[in-house]
């Protein structure tokens, strides 16, 4: 007997905890800007390499589909060869069978998955370059300021203001 499993609702999943924390790291703390532009690098590294190996992962599950559709092809083929009435099988009724097995549809979304999570990881690896760009502006600006405001105190101070 089958014993049916109802589909539990998932918690957060952890590409969810993933997107929000890129967001949070993403986030600029004008007051603490020399401190930001120092760990830019790590931070850029730090989710480099996660996309690196999310990478790696996606073309692990493309493999893993490759195989599971071999697989699951050539047991069609054998069985079907060792039926007596040896029925026409077609490239399509194949195909049919391969997409609707259950192992097949496991892979897929694990593939789905894996790209999604390494897309999401290519956008943070681009925005934590955007981010340096932005801290190098920031900070140039503020430097731009302070020289600005100290020029103005000293002319205010020579004029006797």
């Amino acid at each position: 007997m089958i014993e049916k499993r109802e589909k539990k609702a998932e918690p957060e999943t952890p590409i969810r905890l993933l997107e929000e924390q890129i967001a949070d790291e993403l986030k600029i703390e004008e007051a603490q800007l020399r401190k930001e532009l120092k760990n830019q690098p790590s931070r850029f590294f730090q989710w480099a390499r996660l996309w690196a190996r999310a990478s790696i992962v996606k073309k692990m599950s493309w493999l893993r589909l490759e195989e599971t559709e071999a697989r699951i092809s050539r047991e069609f083929r054998r069985r079907m060869a060792g039926e007596e009435s040896k029925p026409r099988v077609t490239e399509k009724t194949i195909n049919e069978f391969v997409v609707s097995d259950p192992s097949y549809i496991e892979a897929r979304e694990a593939y789905f998955k894996a790209e999604y999570k390494e897309n999401i990881l290519a956008a943070a690896r681009d925005a934590f370059q955007q981010r340096h760009q932005s801290l190098s502006e920031l900070y140039k600006g503020q430097s731009e300021e302070k020289l600005l405001n100290a020029g103005v105190a000293a002319i205010k101070q020579n004029l006797g203001l």
